[in-house]
């Protein structure tokens, strides 16, 4: 049988092993006629008492093709309904088995693959980290589509279910336990086989599902008993104010979760796939998928480590201070790396030890967030150093600039004559560095620059300047790939891109400000937008909650928006022109991490894919006619729109 391997032991039970073509298994053609095959045998068979859903992947089953749903046109809708409906009827003939079904989880089991999952009568899960489960397609603008949404809230009930699908998420063995996503850990991938048999063994009626069993009821009653009404209403205000009304998933998903408690379980089903295919061929799913997906991939393996940097850090260094110095330190020590500090230069450690306790208070409280014992906790924080340094022991020395003044740079020069020759380090400056007076600097140690971004508060994405460094640059790479960051490599410019691109925003908003419209009404018409920040600062708790009318004369809410909107897209698309970044993807992961892209665009490139690029330019052009040459298309915009093709 290609793509799924059958075998009957003695007592009856069948193993069904899925090892598909390919590095994962996945929902494709060759899944849909293995499934068919399987199920047609599984029917038939004589002297069936049990079936065991297995992998022969280090993942268990990794769920739909992204990149198909990526390709497919809104012209296939019917064609996509039917390929979910058939997909599902399927899990149901698996689900109607008269014998008992058990997962046997080896590795991750998401999306699809925890569909499948929930088909089975009994989940069992490895006890390893990458053993997660969930159904993430929140996250990429969908829903789950497999069944896994009607399904889940059959399981938990709404109020369990719904943070786990409004979120996208992805569960631990020990956090899936104890959410009621599986029903019970094994050690070892050995044992997982013997414990599913066992378990059909000693359960040999148990073939049908809680929804299945007369006088069923949902934990915690369907959607119009009172205490649910109430909860589908916060959840929705909640929603409302995350999302703006920009993103249709959550809203969608909760419309179904409600409707799904009122009515029989193949009625749920066909809903859920009409709603998950009308997602999928959402203009800002298909933004998400291709960013935070097919994009995001390419950014991670651009992150990858570098044959220049073969051997890795063992130690690292780090001079100065601040709250990214303290994420890295936490983050290093967290991946095993050792850590030395130091205040503000490499004899003075006065502020090294103030920052050695912050970094132990951040190591303690994400442990035991996590769940992780205390021996785990020590041993991270003992990793970290506020002894004097010697930089010939670190494979890189970070350094926090404390200014970027004058005074700044003076002590970064004196700093340079303290640091032993022949060491890697990185300056990891502030999101405007004027230069960092990088002459001769290279001349006595391999030298990089680091900017740190957040548009989220929380440091995701660095930006390094490539041509200054060999071996640190790639040293830092490896340095953010080990402790879970992004990295983009830009060109040719003191303020990067992201920092570049964010400017352009600002200054529009700046300008609407000079022509007359109020501050309050920009900073409000940009969060309808959906903007992360406000050009003209963090935005106000009260935006959202009303109208706010517009005021500045001629100027339109629409024109606003737009202005706001497209200054960033056209200034990511000169910098891609320019070379500043590398990639189209590069530009759209840094759009929506550091500079603040609303989500549903996809990133500042990925705009114009989706505007269509003759009405961008049409729109451009108009813009460019009332407001100033500013809107001017990049002549890599004209060329792109000439050819008919797509910013990819």
């Amino acid at each position: 049988m290609i793509g799924f391997k059958y075998e009957k032991d003695g007592d009856g039970i069948v193993t069904v092993t899925m090892d598909m073509t390919g590095p994962v298994n996945a929902m494709n053609d060759e899944y849909l006629a293995a499934m068919e095959e399987t199920l047609g045998r599984l029917e038939n068979e004589n002297g069936l008492s049990g079936v065991v859903l297995a992998s022969a992947k280090r993942t268990f089953f990794a769920g739909g093709d992204i990149r198909d749903m990526i390709a497919a046109k809104l012209s296939q809708k019917e064609a996509f309904f039917k390929r979910l409906v058939e997909t599902k009827a399927q899990l149901r003939r698996l689900e109607n088995l008269l014998v008992p079904v058990v997962a046997a989880i080896n590795g991750a089991a998401l999306g699809g693959g925890f569909e499948i999952c929930l088909v089975c009568n009994y989940r069992i899960v490895v006890d390893n980290p990458k053993a997660i489960v969930g159904l993430p397609e929140i996250r990429l603008g969908l829903l789950p589509g497999g069944g896994g949404t009607v399904r889940l809230i059959r399981l938990l009930g709404l109020e369990r279910a719904l943070p786990l699908l409004l979120a996208g998420t992805q569960c631990k063995p020990a956090e899936a336990l104890q959410a009621g996503l599986v029903d019970t850990c094994v050690g070892t991938v050995e044992e997982l086989l013997p414990a599913a048999k066992e378990w059909i063994r000693n359960h040999p009626q148990a073939c049908r599902q809680p929804w299945q069993r007369e006088n069923y009821r949902i934990p915690g009653g369907a959607a119009n008993e009172a205490h649910n009404a109430v909860l589908l209403a916060k959840k929705m205000e909640e929603v409302l104010g995350r999302t703006r009304g920009l993103l249709p998933a959550p809203e969608q998903l909760l419309a179904l979760a409600a409707c799904s408690t009122l009515v029989d379980l193949d009625t749920a089903l066909d809903l859920e796939s009409r709603i998950a295919a009308d997602l999928t061929l959402s203009p800002q799913a298909k933004n998400i998928m291709t960013s935070m997906f097919d994009q995001m991939n390419q950014v991670r393996r651009n992150t990858a480590q570098d044959k220049h940097a073969a051997n890795g850090i063992g130690t690292l260094g780090i001079i100065g201070n601040g709250e990214a110095a303290i994420e890295i330190a936490t983050a290093a020590a967290l991946a095993g790396i050792q850590v030395l500090l130091h205040g503000d230069d490499v004899a003075a450690s006065g502020s090294a030890s103030r920052m050695r306790a912050s970094v132990a208070d951040v190591i303690l409280k994400r442990c035991a967030k996590a769940g992780q014992s205390l021996a785990a906790i020590e041993a991270a924080q003992a990793l970290v150093s506020d002894r004097t340094m010697d930089t010939r022991r670190c494979e890189l020395v970070l350094v926090a600039l404390p200014s970027e003044d004058e005074a700044g740079l003076q002590w970064f020069d004196s700093l340079q004559k303290q640091i032993f020759p022949g060491t890697h380090f990185v300056v990891m400056a502030g999101n405007r560095s004027p230069g960092l007076a990088e002459q001769g600097a290279a001349a006595k140690h391999d030298f990089a620059r680091l900017h740190c971004f957040s548009a989220t508060g929380e440091f995701s994405l660095g930006e390094l300047v490539s041509d200054l460094s060999g071996e640190a640059l790639a040293l830092t790479k490896d340095l953010l790939r080990r402790i879970g960051k992004l990295a983009i490599v830009v060109n040719g410019s003191p303020r990067g891109f992201s920092q570049r691109v964010f400017d352009a925003y600002r200054d529009e908003g700046r300008r609407l400000v000079a022509e007359g419209m109020p501050a309050n009404t920009v900073q409000a018409l940009a969060w309808q937008l959906g903007m992360l920040a406000g050009p003209l600062g963090t935005y106000d708790r009260s935006y959202g909650k009303e109208d706010v009318a517009c005021s500045a004369g001629s100027i339109l809410p629409q024109d606003t928006k737009d202005r706001l909107l497209f200054r960033p897209v056209i200034e990511a698309i000169f910098s891609l022109q320019q070379g500043v970044v590398a990639s189209v993807a590069d530009a759209n992961i840094a759009s929506l991490l550091a500079v603040g892209a609303p989500a549903w665009t996809g990133g500042y490139i990925q705009v114009v894919n989706t505007y269509n690029m003759q009405a961008f330019n049409s729109r451009a052009m108009e813009l460019a006619r009332h407001y100033g040459p500013r809107f001017t298309l990049p002549e890599l915009f004209l060329d792109r729109m000439r050819s008919d093709a797509a910013f990819m």
